[in-house]
């Protein structure tokens, strides 16, 4: 599912830790949660983004660009998939950045997360 997507370009530094929206999506989404939320969750965790990268996005611009990119890089596959449920915005803007997600029964019953404490 990394490499499925709308656009033509790859982004490897999102699709290489796509587990972790799958991850979130598990743990966080049980209700209902706007794209855009879901997506700062991923980004600002699973990538640990630095002040400096944070600053950039409160730039609306940019951020706009990168919750786009996690739309057709990791929303739309899950979705497509089958994983998480949308209710589609009313806004006027027609951006998938108001949708709501959440995940589905598919994903509660066939992805586990088995995270065991290692040995040393």
């Amino acid at each position: 599912m990394a490499y499925l997507g709308r656009g033509d370009f790859e982004i490897p530094e999102m699709q290489q830790f796509f587990n972790f929206p799958v991850y979130i999506a598990k743990t966080h989404c049980k209700d209902w949660m706007t794209v855009k939320e879901f997506l700062e969750m991923v980004f600002v965790k699973g990538l640990q983004l630095n002040k400096k990268y944070k600053e950039y996005l409160e730039q609306p611009y940019h951020s706009d660009n990168l919750i786009w990119a996690g739309v057709s890089r990791i929303v739309r596959p899950l979705i497509d998939f089958g994983l998480l449920g949308i209710q589609e915005s009313t806004e006027k803007d027609k951006s998938s950045f108001n949708d709501k997600i959440r995940r589905t029964p598919l994903l509660e019953k066939f992805i586990n997360f088995d995270f065991t404490k290692g040995t040393n």
